[in-house]
């Protein structure tokens, strides 16, 4: 169910029985699992769940990144205010930023970013 005026971006997927409360931005590659209520912005190549979200490794080894790329990403959204973006995720950075700011949810809040540290075996596996 989406409420309103709800950003999509490129890529991004919503399972089963999700609701997405007005005024979102989900990032693009982003995934929300089934049954989540989401009222807060998901961030690109997440997983969320609720209000947390974090790397979705297997949609980075579907587009063919790697384990390092991915602790990269991990390391850029696990900061306060992101900022530098590793130069593979400049673009959809910059597109995730350029809907909230176009739909004026710049300073609405975001999913929690939850670090996984996730082992290569695991992300991989």
């Amino acid at each position: 169910t989406l409420a309103g005026h709800v950003a999509i971006l490129a890529g991004a997927r919503l399972a089963m029985r999700v609701a997405v409360h007005q005024f979102v931005t989900v990032g693009p590659g982003a995934f929300v699992q089934m049954c989540s209520a989401v009222a807060r912005d998901v961030l690109p190549l997440c997983v969320s769940s609720c209000e947390r979200c974090s790397v979705d490794w297997t949609c980075l080894q579907r587009r063919g990144r790697s384990v390092q790329d991915g602790e990269a990403l991990t390391a850029f959204l696990s900061q306060q205010r992101p900022a530098n973006p590793p130069e593979w995720f400049a673009q959809e950075w910059a597109e995730f930023v350029r809907m909230r700011e176009a739909n004026g949810t710049r300073c609405r809040p975001l999913v929690a970013f939850v670090n996984d540290e996730m082992t290569e075996e695991q992300a991989c596996g």
